[in-house]
């Protein structure tokens, strides 16, 4: 019988950017990204009126829930990813309003 002994995994800045590059192919159709980022939203805006504000997300990745927050009228929506991601949309979308 033998038994599992898994390796560690050395940690490199490419193993760590294509793992992410690899989620952010996955991310915008993602259980997270659509349901549970409007379950956020939703909650956000009920505490805080984000109507004609400016909002700034770091570390927007896809920019997926900047889109979602999109539909509660903010003023301006800003994106900052640091991956530099083809899948990383938001670097070329820029903000909106």
């Amino acid at each position: 019988m033998s038994t599992f002994s898994p390796h560690p995994i050395i940690w490199t800045s490419e193993k760590i950017r294509r793992l992410f590059d690899y989620y952010a192919t996955y991310y915008d159709n993602s259980f997270f990204s659509t349901q549970f980022g409007r379950s956020i939203a939703r909650y956000v805006s009920k505490h805080i009126s984000i109507y004609e504000k400016s909002i700034l997300d770091f570390g927007c990745g896809t920019g997926k829930f900047l889109e979602i927050l999109s539909e509660f009228g903010p003023k301006k929506l800003f994106g900052i990813e640091i991956t530099d991601s083809e899948n990383n949309k938001i670097v070329k979308w820029g903000g909106v309003g």
